[in-house]
């Protein structure tokens, strides 16, 4: 009887590793130099593992993408907040998300880095969203970062929003949380 307790009692101290896809158009990967093929990092933050696949989003990669997309926990799609191109990014998100194999992983929050923030002519994240068309994206959770890949800034901050959006997703039906939190 003592092991029927304890079996379920113990895995919920088992750590998760959480799975996040990451992606942006051919202009704007997370790093400076465009991403070929894939790069898998593993990172902890706010207490969980993280096992990102940033598979960039040069136009050869974007088949490949697919086999990413399950089991896919969250989804960082980063732009470059200078571009004036931010139409051809809002086509390829609107792509990735609509995407048949993305079904399967609907639920898993949408976390939007607008990079280079730190130059002269960057796009505010209400002119982002706007132009991303973020809005439009039904009951997806999604929370714009802005950041800059150079120095780091910003980057804590759009990971604490995934940590909580992704461990506790029930928690967002509350809309005084969210407004607590401001999200």
């Amino acid at each position: 009887m003592g092991s029927m307790v304890s079996l379920p009692m113990s895995s919920l101290w088992q750590k998760k590793e959480y799975r996040i896809l990451i992606a942006g158009p051919d202009f704007g990967p997370i790093e400076t130099v465009p991403t070929v093929g894939f790069n898998v990092e593993s990172l902890t933050h706010g207490g969980m593992d993280f096992v990102c696949w940033d598979v960039g989003g040069r136009q050869r990669v974007r088949p490949e993408w697919t086999a990413y997309f399950t089991p896919t926990n969250a989804i960082i799609f980063v732009v470059d907040s200078t571009d004036i191109r931010l139409d051809d990014a809002a086509n390829k998100l609107v792509h990735l998300l609509n995407h048949e194999f993305m079904r399967e992983v609907s639920d898993a929050p949408l976390l939007v880095f607008a990079n280079k923030q730190d130059l002269k002519g960057a796009k505010s994240p209400v002119e982002i969203a706007e132009a991303l068309h973020l809005r439009e994206l039904g009951d997806r959770r999604w929370n714009i970062a802005p950041c800059s890949a150079t120095d780091g800034v910003g980057i804590s901050g759009g990971m604490d929003w995934l940590v909580v959006s992704t461990y506790s997703p029930r928690i967002f039906l509350n809309p005084l949380f969210c407004r607590i939190l401001n999200l």
